[in-house]
């Protein structure tokens, strides 16, 4: 899989080579206390939200791996747009 940072630096899309044509689900990092720190990540929608998890977040996102090491909360919310 391949990753590539938006222009802003706060989306990442996350696809292969197969999932050209795939819109992708939003998958919303929860990260800490911080409300303005809630990255997104783009993963396929063919396999629904289950690629959407606090390990995906955890190592994509610097923070919410500090987040979830100093005592922070770190969730997903997933928005499934083939639904």
């Amino acid at each position: 899989q391949e990753c590539e940072i938006a222009p802003r630096g706060r989306t990442r899309a996350v696809r292969g080579a197969a999932m050209a044509a795939d819109v992708g689900n939003v998958c919303r990092c929860i990260c800490g206390d911080d409300a303005q720190r809630h990255p997104t990540v783009l993963v396929p929608a063919g396999t629904g939200c289950t690629a959407c998890t606090t390990r995906l977040c955890e190592t994509t996102f610097e923070h919410c791996g500090a987040a979830l090491r100093h005592g922070g909360a770190l969730s997903v919310h997933c928005i499934d747009r083939s639904a």
